[in-house]
């Protein structure tokens, strides 16, 4: 196919408007270039045209849309017929098949020759760009806008009509990425269920706006939106196929009633881009060039129309956006650009633009909104459950002077908005104010969606509590004594539980999860989603199974305990939560954590206090006579060492009742020291920074004179106690002073002197059989990751 790209360069004045269609239609060129040469007659989607009509329409419309701003200044037309032939397409109602009176003939089969139409786009591009000056001094440059969007929404059209062919009629040009290939298997992943308050939602542009917008984004309108509950993430493929292979499509109660009687008469089986490979029984999803399996995609958006995606909804228990209600989710009270901020979307690598030329993991983006929903902009575009209608007062809608139809024939309450943008979006459209539409029962266009719930009064069943004996004023007590003790120590030390009781330690600590190199959290998080089920099984084990207490020691933000919550919850037993932490801060967050998740415990404790004797409080005086599940999670025991870690399990144990479960994660030994070393010292230094914190804490809270660039961190492996070492050393001979009982301490340190601050105990399965059996417990499992990096055994009080 010919290129239609016009050589020649406009002048300066009309420079950036030419720039703009030049590349759009590079673009359009691009995605023609994708067609095979016997293709441009295939017409995949009966509603919609062979692909040559899209070559003729998109120079039709912006020949026809010239003309009309410029009047009497407008350019001579080169053909008249193929203006006339290719000005409007077909939009058929899906059910009834009937067109709206402005649509071209959907019946007509006979088009000109490819080199003709070819040969028009060329010259009417060329009379296009020779206008734009004109435009301009006629103050019409929204015309050049209109044209430019229009193709480029028609751009994805010929997308998803391409992705409907076999794909012998199609094949990737050198321009075009190669398909990144999927991680078969990845069905998992974090996902919460986040709460948006109320408050007020913008929709659309002021009339004042001098920027470019349809006449559909007008006026700007306030709404009030009532609080609500949505996932964070859309759903995926593996999500959607689990639904399918529960008999939904057969399922007469799952649809509407005129939506059933569509999906019977349509024998609508699966999305529109899956389909069943008869030999292997697998299924395959469509990518634009080629069928892959579905389990290279499970975590992908899954794409369905909206009488589709609402059905999903619905028997599970919720329903879809409504167009304010995304507005909310993703902008909050913030006049951002995007759900994330105003950095570009190459920042937060949102899939917009073409960037992938595909979808991508729904959980890949960092596009978090103000309340956490991600992926609402890009990948795919956001079905809600609002009928495209004006904005406002519909008496005061003004539409588009020069293509009057544009909105006004889609207000029929068949249509429905959908918000966002998809892969093949391009930036300008995935502004907050565009709204997109289509038919509910259309299954084409590449459109994801979430559940969304309603917030139910009187759901707030968490309390905090503070251990009694506990406060802020003994915990700095302990720190400031700890430090000046283990200052004038010899060798120096100092607790490695301060790292915990500071708050804004918490959120640093994160930061250290999310390293390449940390494989602990990462991994633990792999076992408890992998093995919840089987670990819930061991209920049974337990003298009440059917009233639990899952009591977390050390519960920092929780996130890891979400899926082993979900797994206790869905056996449908009385659940009970106390989460117990050293750090108001880490539970405040997971507090948060908790109210935006999608698992409902009967009620929630957020106790404030130390290990052993919260426990205690716990079983004993909170809530006496139930079963306990406790969750020592994180290889927190291996801060302690043998003698230590013995003892706490032995403490442990006598706060339990006799058949009471004990979930403990290890940190094994490995052959390999450096995949420990470097977990302690990743080569970003972000722990490093971490405990170098502890220095700037005794500065701020003790006084303390110590300067940070003094010393340096180091992480070594001792083998003789199987125990990682975290040391900040003295580069140099130094003294420093902090405050003391009433005087200041004055503390030298000698070159390569360190301060010892922290150990993590490793162990092997022997170790912890040995462990169980001195401490009065029995071990009924040990849950490993597919390396055998971690355990997180599971011991049952015995009897004495």
């Amino acid at each position: 196919m010919a290129s239609f790209v016009v050589e020649g360069s406009p002048d300066s004045k009309t420079l950036t408007k030419a720039l703009e269609l030049r590349e759009t239609w590079a673009r359009t060129d691009q995605i023609f270039s994708c067609l095979n040469g016997d293709g441009f007659l295939l017409r995949p989607i009966a509603l919609r045209h062979p692909f040559l009509f899209y070559v003729g329409h998109l120079p039709a419309f912006a020949m026809n849309q010239v003309v009309a701003a410029l009047g009497k200044r407008a350019p001579r037309r080169g053909n008249v017929d193929f203006d006339a032939l290719f000005e409007r397409g077909m939009d058929p109602d899906v059910t009834t098949g009937e067109c709206h009176a402005h649509s071209a003939d959907a019946n007509k089969d006979i088009w000109p020759a490819m080199d003709a139409v070819v040969h028009y786009v060329n010259d009417v591009r060329r009379r296009v760009v020779g206008c734009i000056g004109t435009l301009h001094e006629m103050r019409l440059g929204g015309v050049v806008d209109i044209i430019v969007e229009h193709e480029q929404m028609h751009q994805e059209t010929l997308l998803y009509m391409m992705m409907q062919c076999d794909p012998m009629h199609v094949s990737r040009p050198e321009s075009v990425p190669e398909r990144r290939p999927g991680a078969a298997g990845t069905t998992t992943w974090d996902r919460v269920q986040c709460t948006v308050p109320d408050g007020t939602a913008v929709l659309g542009m002021a009339r004042s706006d001098t920027s470019f917008g349809w006449d559909n984004e007008f006026p700007q309108v306030s709404v009030e939106v009532g609080a609500f509950h949505v996932q964070s993430l859309p759903v995926t493929n593996a999500e959607y196929l689990e639904w399918v292979g529960q008999g939904a499509y057969s399922e007469e109660s799952s649809w509407a009633p005129d939506i059933w009687q569509w999906i019977v008469r349509d024998q609508v089986r699966h999305p529109a881009l899956w389909k069943r490979d008869d030999a292997s029984g697998q299924w395959l999803v469509r990518t634009l060039f080629e069928y892959v399996p579905l389990s290279e995609v499970a975590d992908h958006p899954v794409f369905v129309s909206n009488a589709e995606a609402e059905a999903y909804c619905r028997s599970h228990g919720g329903r879809l956006m409504t167009e304010p209600e995304y507005h909310r989710a993703a902008y909050g009270d913030a006049r951002a650009r995007f759900p994330w901020g105003d950095e570009g979307p190459a920042r937060a690598d949102v899939n917009i633009n073409f960037r992938h030329w595909g979808t991508q993991p729904v959980h890949e983006s960092n596009s978090a909104s103000p309340f956490g929903v991600r992926d609402l902009v890009g990948n795919g575009w956001e079905w809600t459950s609002t009928p495209f209608a004006p904005l406002g007062d519909p008496k005061d809608f003004v539409p588009v002077a020069s293509y009057p139809g544009y909105s006004a024939d889609f207000f029929d309450g068949k249509h429905y908005v959908m918000k966002g943008g998809s892969w093949a979006t391009t930036e300008n459209l995935t502004r907050p104010s565009f709204r997109n539409w289509y038919q509910r029962n259309y299954i084409y266009p590449f459109a994801k969606f979430r559940i969304c719930r309603d917030v139910v009064a009187g759901r707030e069943r968490m309390r905090f509590a503070t251990l009694p004996g506990w406060g802020s004023a003994s915990a700095a007590d302990r720190f400031a004594g700890d430090v000046r003790v283990g200052l004038c120590s010899n060798p120096k030390r100092i607790d490695s539980v301060h790292f915990y009781d500071d708050p804004n330690r918490r959120v640093r600590y994160t930061k250290i999860t999310e390293t390449k190199e940390y494989y602990l959290t990462r991994t633990e998080a792999h076992i408890l989603q992998k093995h919840a089920p089987a670990i819930a099984d061991l209920l049974t084990r337990l003298a009440n199974p059917a009233s639990v207490n899952l009591i977390e020691i050390g519960a920092g933000d929780g996130t890891k305990t979400i899926p082993f919550l979900r797994a206790l919850r869905s056996r449908g037993i009385q659940l009970s939560y106390t989460a117990i932490d050293i750090s108001q801060g880490a539970l405040n967050a997971l507090h948060s954590v908790l109210r935006s998740s999608a698992v409902d415990v009967d009620d929630a404790t957020l106790l404030l206090g130390d290990n052993v004797e919260a426990l205690r409080w716990t079983t004993k005086v909170d809530r006496p006579g139930m079963s306990n599940v406790v969750l020592f999670l994180g290889s927190s025991i291996g801060n302690y060492d043998s003698d230590k870690a013995g003892a706490l399990l032995r403490d442990l144990r006598e706060a339990l009742n006799i058949g009471d479960l004990l979930i403990v994660g290890f940190d094994l030994v490995k052959e390999n020291h450096s995949i420990m070393v470097d977990a302690y010292s990743d080569a970003a230094g972000v722990t490093a920074e971490f405990n170098y914190n502890l220095l700037d804490r005794i500065n701020r809270e003790l006084g303390g004179d110590i300067v940070r660039e003094q010393f340096e961190h180091e992480a070594l492996f001792n083998p003789d106690r199987r125990r990682m070492e975290s040391h900040l050393v003295a580069k140099q001979d130094l003294v420093v002073t902090v405050d003391g009982d009433g005087r200041r301490l004055e503390i030298p340190f000698r070159a390569r002197e360190s301060i010892h601050v922290e150990n993590s105990y490793k162990y092997d399965l022997a170790q912890i059989e040995a462990f169980a059996a001195k401490a009065g417990l029995r071990v009924v499992g040990h849950f490993l990751d597919d390396h055998a990096w971690f355990s997180d055994t599971c011991f049952q009080v015995a009897s004495p």
